[in-house]
């Protein structure tokens, strides 16, 4: 197959569909680089086709991994003054997403949306992003636009995924939608819904099968083998959580990320506290805001009796990025060591920057109802389950809610 497709390049190099599936075969690889750069060398003396090797330049770092490079040269586009496509847009957005450069991300997704209204690629990565109020509109465009590809019927997966009132119903549908969606063909978007959806109703087993299908389909994604560590750890199964962190280093190609899932997976026994707090400061070090690390960071340090450390460092990153989570994780912090007022004045805080964060009005209406020292006792102590702070359980990997009634 990949002799027909080299073939094929030769007979015509503007044959793009060639060149992408020559590139995620990933044999001969050598080969197309090697005619490519011949290529390119004619395409250079052509005003209208210099565009063709950043383009490929661009697709061979993203079938390699890495995203940065291919960030690097989509952005060459804008700069030497060339027209992007829509698909091109998205292509440049997913890499936004898979650095973790979400809000830049979704500005290009809708960019995308806004060039062509049409366009399909990598919607089903948009829809697990967009907020919920968006996501009813998305999915009924990209409906309109085609009901045989899978991102559309992934996308309304979502919708009813993410809706605050989750039912039995309400599952049931948005499974509905994801078989669908995987009627098409292998969709590494809704393997992953699909694990998110057996890991909130206690499936472990299947969710594992799920999100190694998700990653299967796309070794680079972040999000599958994080949620898959997740489960390893719900199953007492350090030693899998651990090989697994190891594994995606080869495919994941940013440090942080690295550090991180490492770090998550030495985290649950004490004997490899330490190394795991060591793994996250890393991770925080490398990245600066990186908002994940720095939260199971957090939680670690109180884990280890450090909880003094543990505001410090939420103080220090809330001066250069605020955010909601962050001040909600610092008024658990305040929690934790009984300074009751300034962890009511974090919630309140966090609660000015995303007035839907549960986790923060649950936790201040606690605080608020504790009047007498009985019930600040449970909020410090065993209330810290519901609080959210110094529970590495609390933190959600999976974005769907797991409250459905009936379930």
């Amino acid at each position: 197959m990949c002799t027909s497709v080299l073939f094929l390049y030769r007979a015509c190099p503007l044959a793009l569909d060639a060149v992408l599936g020559v590139l995620k075969l990933e044999t001969n690889r050598s080969e197309l680089e090697a005619l490519a750069k011949s290529y390119g060398e004619l395409w250079s003396k052509h005003a209208n086709l210099k565009w063709l090797d950043i383009w490929l330049q661009a697709q061979s770092c993203v079938t390699s991994h890495d995203f940065k490079g291919a960030a690097t040269a989509f952005q060459k586009f804008e700069k030497q003054g060339f027209g992007v496509p829509a698909d091109t847009t998205s292509d440049m957005a997913a890499c936004m997403l898979k650095l973790g450069k979400k809000s830049e991300a979704e500005e290009l997704f809708a960019k995308a949306r806004a060039q062509d209204e049409h366009v399909l690629k990598h919607m089903d990565a948009y829809a697990r992003v967009v907020a919920f109020d968006k996501l009813e509109r998305l999915s009924s465009e990209l409906l309109y636009s085609s009901s045989c590809h899978a991102e559309p019927w992934v996308a309304k997966a979502w919708h009813h995924s993410k809706n605050k009132q989750f039912t039995l119903a309400e599952r049931t549908k948005a499974n509905i939608f994801l078989q669908k969606a995987i009627s098409f063909g292998g969709n590494a978007e809704a393997s992953f819904l699909q694990a998110s959806l057996c890991f909130a109703n206690q499936g472990f087993r299947l969710a594992v099968q799920k999100y190694s299908e998700a990653i299967q389909l796309d070794p680079s994604f972040f999000e599958a083998y994080e949620a898959l560590i997740r489960c390893y750890l719900e199953a007492r199964s350090d030693k899998e959580a651990l090989s697994l962190a190891r594994v995606a280093k080869k495919y994941i190609k940013q440090p942080a990320y690295q550090y991180y899932l490492e770090g998550i997976a030495l985290s649950q026994k004490p004997s490899s506290l330490s190394r795991a707090i060591t793994a996250l400061q890393k991770a925080v070090e490398v990245e600066k805001g990186f908002e994940k690390g720095i939260l199971i960071l957090s939680n670690l340090y109180i884990q280890d009796g450090k909880a003094e450390k543990a505001v410090q460092m939420l103080s220090k990153q809330l001066q250069r990025h605020p955010s909601a989570v962050l001040h909600a994780e610092l008024g658990s912090c305040y929690t934790r060591l009984k300074r009751f007022q300034e962890a009511m004045e974090q919630y309140v805080l966090a609660l000015r920057k995303d007035p839907f964060l549960e986790r923060a009005q649950q936790s201040l209406d606690l605080l608020r109802r504790g009047a007498d020292q009985s019930v600040m006792s449970v909020a410090a102590g065993e209330g810290e389950a519901v609080l959210g702070a110094g529970n590495l359980e609390g933190l959600e990997v999976c974005t769907v809610r797991s409250d459905a009634k009936g379930v």
